[in-house]
């Protein structure tokens, strides 16, 4: 673990942070903010001081589940930062940084602007704006059947926290302007963290997927002969898609065995050979989820 990724472990942020942070640093985003409990923020400030940023505006939101999905949603309402006595622990701080020294936009067109200001695609701003709930992501990401690009996998994100791109939702797995924003900010997590880091969250990202059982699994020990994924249960993540996202009925078809989910890298294997840790091999069919 990077010494960067080490200091914002301790707040809390998963190996994303370091994209958020770094991408700033290397000029790849203007600007970057954070979301955290009020009582992070000296902490979040001295971090950022560390690497040459800066704190150019705060403000109070209310966090609040997303009643559909494992997010969660923020909404303004929790007036100036310091004017009440006590930190109640729904109150979480919207914190904006920047290179030291830079000149920045004004705070209401950092608050009225987010999505742009912060680098985002127009293609996915324009997704979110009507965005009550996140299910409808992960709807599409599940079960759109079209073969998504490992650089966005925000499936991955969802269960391991590994991402390459700053903290936004694609408007599709297959967003070009999504893909270059991540080979850049890329380039700049490699330098601050190393190409071993990189290399690290990108596993997580190209691991296979599948739905089974009413669980996604992520398999981190996996090989391809073209038409046929052999998948080994060590180091295995497997959440259920409930705690993930409620989705509507139906988005996925009840199956015996696994269903993949598409991802371009991986092709249209006809099979998977599921290798337990005690050895033993069972070989079955592989459709896509679609």
């Amino acid at each position: 673990m990077s010494e960067l990724s080490s200091r914002l472990a301790c707040l809390g942020l998963g190996p994303g942070a370091v994209v958020d942070v770094s991408s700033v640093m290397h000029g790849v985003r203007p600007v970057g903010l954070f979301h955290l409990p009020e009582a992070d923020d000296a902490a979040l400030e001295e971090v950022l001081r560390s690497v040459g940023l800066a704190v150019i505006h705060r403000r109070r939101l209310l966090r609040r589940s997303d009643p559909c999905s494992h997010d969660a949603l923020l909404e303004s309402g929790g007036g100036d930062p310091g004017s009440e006595p006590a930190a109640s622990p729904a109150r979480w701080s919207e914190t904006w940084f920047a290179r030291r020294g830079a000149r920045v936009p004004a705070a209401d067109e950092l608050e009225g602007r987010t999505g742009e200001v912060l680098g985002y695609p127009p293609c996915c701003i324009a997704a979110n704006r009507a965005c009550a709930s996140l299910v409808p992501y992960y709807v599409a990401y599940l079960a759109s059947g079209v073969a998504g690009l490992w650089q966005l996998n925000r499936l991955a994100t969802a269960m391991t926290g590994a991402r390459l791109l700053p903290d936004y939702f694609p408007c599709g797995l297959r967003c070009r302007a999504s893909l270059a924003l991540s080979e850049r900010c890329a380039g700049a997590a490699r330098i601050e963290a190393g190409e071993a880091w990189v290399a690290g969250v990108a596993a997580d990202l190209m691991a296979p997927l599948t739905v089974w059982d009413g669980s996604i699994v992520l398999w981190r020990e996996w090989s391809s002969d073209g038409g046929t994924l052999e998948l080994r249960s060590p180091g295995a993540v497997s959440v259920p898609v409930a705690a993930i996202a409620r989705l509507p009925p139906g988005v996925i078809p009840e199956r015996d065995g696994p269903a993949l989910i598409a991802f371009e890298h991986l092709g249209r294997p006809r099979a998977a050979r599921l290798k337990s840790s005690d050895g033993s091999v069972v070989e079955v069919a592989l459709p896509v989820l679609e």
